[in-house]
């Protein structure tokens, strides 16, 4: 082989060698994790005597409607006597008498009370509602039976992912209490609100989602039941609602 042979056996070789993929090792990686627990955000209002604008409630001042019935019907009780504005925060009856024989007095609030409930708890919520109320004259064996505390249900009691949606009552009179000599709350259309041992319902039992946006609005009328022949006296209790969040 010649010089010029052996120069261009060289130069292929290294053409050769240029055009060969370089060979490299593999890229090192590592991982990390990254973590975080975002807070629900959950508030709870409630208003009483409550009006609606635009699926909006908002706390009442002026002078609530009652509708009163009885018991089994033809009682003499009365309900709403001397009303005035109403304060915030605050369902009052005013002056109420109860029928001097056998029959409950219904006393019926309108627009009783609206809860409004927003939270982003994405595993969702309950809303119950609880009060102690007297017996009737302070004792077990009170003939005329124990005071009975209704929310009756205005509107829809559920969930709410929507545009807001408070409801106004369309109550025009006072469904009774009695079902076959039983007073149930039930039986007017709502839960108990309060009862002599401290226990309330369920306004909304647990459900798996938050509400939207706009919040969750549940609205009631509040009835109360007078029994007969119950004592004077000026009562005055705290009716809580509780927010449980899942």
């Amino acid at each position: 082989m010649n010089v010029k042979q052996l120069l261009a056996a060289g130069a292929c070789a290294s053409l050769a060698f240029l055009g060969a993929p370089a060979a490299y090792a593999a890229n090192p990686t590592a991982t990390i994790t990254v973590k975080w627990n975002t807070q629900a955000i959950s508030t709870l209002t409630v208003v009483t005597d409550y009006t609606v604008a635009s699926g909006v409630a908002s706390q009442g001042n002026s002078i609530p409607t009652y509708y009163t019935t009885s018991s089994p019907a033809g009682g003499t009780g009365s309900c709403g006597g001397s009303a005035v504005a109403e304060s915030a925060g605050v369902a009052n009856f005013f002056n109420v008498t109860p029928d001097n024989t056998t029959h409950y007095t219904d006393c019926y609030y309108k627009n009783g009370a609206d809860a409004h409930v927003f939270t982003t708890d994405g595993l969702g919520y309950a809303l119950t509602v609880a009060g102690t109320i007297p017996h009737s004259c302070g004792a077990a064996d009170c003939a005329g039976g124990p005071y009975i505390l209704c929310l009756i249900t205005v509107g829809s009691w559920a969930n709410n992912v929507g545009a807001a949606n408070a409801v106004a009552s369309s109550a025009s009179s006072a469904p009774a209490l009695d079902n076959g000599g039983t007073n149930t709350c039930a039986h007017a259309g709502g839960i108990t609100m309060a009862t002599t041992g401290g226990t309330g319902g369920n306004i909304l039992a647990s459900q798996a989602n938050p509400t939207g946006a706009n919040g969750a609005d549940f609205g009631g009328d509040i009835e109360l039941g007078i029994p007969p022949l119950a004592s004077s006296a000026t009562v005055s209790q705290v009716m809580t609602y509780t927010l449980a969040l899942n």
